[in-house]
């Protein structure tokens, strides 16, 4: 139950600024440069990149998870 929990927690936390949203929603239909999500939500690459890191697209976690099908950001 702990593990669920702690993975729920993570998801909100993902979730938890309004920006996240429509870049998971662009990013549901593929792979995307950050600078198509800049474009595309019209704001500033300063505010996509770290988005991007805050929902687990970093490094090595998120290569894995690109390998594994569950993340898209480029």
């Amino acid at each position: 139950m702990a593990a669920l929990q702690e993975f729920k927690a993570e998801l909100f936390k993902a979730l938890g600024h309004p920006v996240r949203l429509p870049i998971l929603e662009l990013l549901n239909t593929g792979e995307k440069t950050v600078s198509e999500l800049q474009a595309a939500l019209d704001i500033e690459a300063s505010s996509v990149s770290p988005t991007c890191l805050n929902t687990g697209a970093s490094t090595s976690r998120h290569a894995k998870k690109r390998h594994e099908g569950l993340l898209c950001c480029a």
